[in-house]
């Protein structure tokens, strides 16, 4: 599905005004893939980091692979913080802070 969304990109010049999305996507595409790796390095770190302090306490971090998701399910907003501040109450709430 991803990979026929970008085969649609030779159909855009038909269409004037598609043209204009297809130039903004292409224009954007160095910026998105430089914030895309920073995204990546630093979800890392921080799933590493919450495998390290929570993996053997809760079981949403036992391994980084996991942590990563749950992490990324945070940034969407369904995520308990209370369980962290249980665990650490002065690391949890530190990594949520700066996470977050």
């Amino acid at each position: 599905m991803f990979l026929c969304f970008f085969k649609s990109f030779k159909y855009f010049r038909i269409y004037p005004r598609l043209t204009i999305l297809s130039n903004t996507l292409y224009r954007s595409a160095s910026d998105v893939a430089t914030f895309s790796a920073m995204f990546c390095v630093v979800l890392f770190g921080f799933a590493v980091a919450h495998y390290l302090a929570y993996g053997s306490n809760i079981y949403e971090f036992r391994n980084w692979q996991q942590s990563a998701f749950t992490l990324f399910r945070a940034l969407l907003g369904d995520f308990d913080v209370t369980e962290l501040q249980e665990q650490n109450p002065l690391l949890g709430p530190t990594f949520f802070i700066i996470f977050m």
